[in-house]
């Protein structure tokens, strides 16, 4: 069955979107020459006596490949713009918001902290609160947990200083 000219049109016109979009695609390892080569081959399907429309510029596509390059002669065109800069600007802002992100967690943990404070003399009559220091028989001791207890006699403390001789 023949097709008609239509018919040999739309399916020209869909090979092109599929085209673009598969050249567009984030992440697309399509080469230039390889793109132009496709974009040949799908416009001699087309009708001659209706042309299809030029897609955006592709010579400043970015590719790893060393045949393309960018030079001071490279037009700063929409579709460079939309191909090299978008995506770069795009990462520079996600790896910003990564390391504010990260930065921020940092600064908050070390507000977080118990603050180096010295509650006295250790007394009985006190409760020794969690992250506070104290002193008893001439020894810093750091209080781990609130508690009634003399440093030194249980978990709840944990020797800073110890005391010097008395020589």
């Amino acid at each position: 069955m023949a097709r008609t000219l239509l018919e040999i049109a739309m399916t020209a016109r869909d090979d092109l979107d599929a085209l673009n979009d598969e050249f567009n695609r984030e992440g697309s390892t399509m080469h230039v020459e390889t793109y132009k080569a496709r974009l040949t081959e799908i416009r001699s399907r087309a009708p001659q006596n209706r042309e299809l429309p030029a897609p955006a510029p592709v010579a400043a596509r970015p590719t790893s490949a060393p045949a393309a390059t960018l030079d001071e002669n490279t037009p700063v065109t929409r579709g460079f713009f939309n191909l090299v800069l978008v995506p770069v600007m795009q990462a520079v802002g996600r790896t910003m918001k990564e390391k504010n992100d990260a930065l921020i967690a940092r600064i908050k943990a070390l507000e977080d902290r118990l603050p180096l404070a010295y509650g006295g003399v250790w007394t009985e009559e006190q409760q020794s609160n969690k992250g506070i220091f104290y002193t008893d028989h001439g020894s810093i001791w750091y209080c781990k947990e609130t508690t009634r207890d003399r440093p030194g006699t249980s978990a709840a403390f944990t020797l800073a200083c110890k005391r010097g001789s008395d020589r």
